[in-house]
């Protein structure tokens, strides 16, 4: 299991970029675009790239993780896991293989034996058949609420300053922040936003890489952080094992 360990290491890395300390002073829920330290819009146009690059990916895997972190006065830390699938999917032959290790998260240690095999669509709300890698790409943003323009997005320099990690944060607020707040009151909104990192195929296109919504607030003693990490990926070294 070290390589799901590796992806685990490398999803808590990603969802923690971006996530600075831009407090806003708030009574009651309410979605508001970030501020963030900017240089200039750099983020687009991506749908000729998703398509070129997505669109003939015959392999893809892709991930969907769903936590909430919660900090009290001394450190003190719990992370609860809603969601955590893993899918390879072979758009071929349209089969898959999707495990949810929500459940074997639980403990400090991942235990492999709570690991569970799930179907694809049972997990991620939709079913990719018919569909090429970019249609998997966009259904998954749609159904998780990622709704607004990836063009429309600015770079944080603030956040490369400190991870030096390339991100952007959309201009438009999308619905997922909405739900993620839902219900909630605090005392304090800390942090709101979506964004997502880039990486450039092999042909030197821009595509974004992960995709991270982060709502985090203050609470009484408590800060919470509730976020959700999207990822799809092309998986070319597939191709030699059949």
């Amino acid at each position: 299991m070290s390589t799901v360990f590796m992806v685990i290491l490398l999803t808590g890395v990603v969802m923690a970029a971006g996530c600075g300390m831009n407090r806003k002073d708030k009574s009651e829920t309410e979605t508001k675009s970030p501020v963030v330290s900017t240089e200039k819009t750099e983020a687009g146009p991506f749908k000729d790239n998703f398509q070129e690059s997505f669109g003939a990916a015959d392999h893809i895997t892709v991930e969907k993780v769903e936590r909430t972190t919660t900090e009290d006065l001394d450190g003190n830390s719990k992370t609860e896991y809603a969601a955590y699938l893993v899918s390879d999917v072979n758009l071929k032959k349209e089969s898959d293989h999707t495990e949810d290790y929500s459940v074997s998260l639980k403990e400090e240690q991942m235990d492999d034996s709570l690991v569970k095999t799930v179907d694809f669509e049972e997990g991620f709300g939709f079913s990719y058949e018919g569909m090429d890698g970019r249609q998997v790409f966009e259904k998954l943003l749609e159904t998780s609420g990622v709704d607004g323009d990836l063009n429309q997005a600015v770079y944080d320099k603030e956040t490369y300053e400190m991870t030096k990690e390339k991100t952007y944060v959309l201009k438009n607020p999308c619905s997922v922040l909405e739900k993620m707040l839902q219900g909630t009151r605090y005392d304090e909104l800390l942090e709101n936003k979506v964004f997502y990192q880039t990486t450039e195929t092999e042909d030197g296109k821009l595509v974004p890489d992960s995709i991270t919504a982060v709502v985090q607030y203050r609470s009484g003693d408590e800060t919470i952080t509730k976020s959700l990490f999207l990822q799809v990926s092309i998986n070319n070294w597939r191709e030699t094992e059949e």
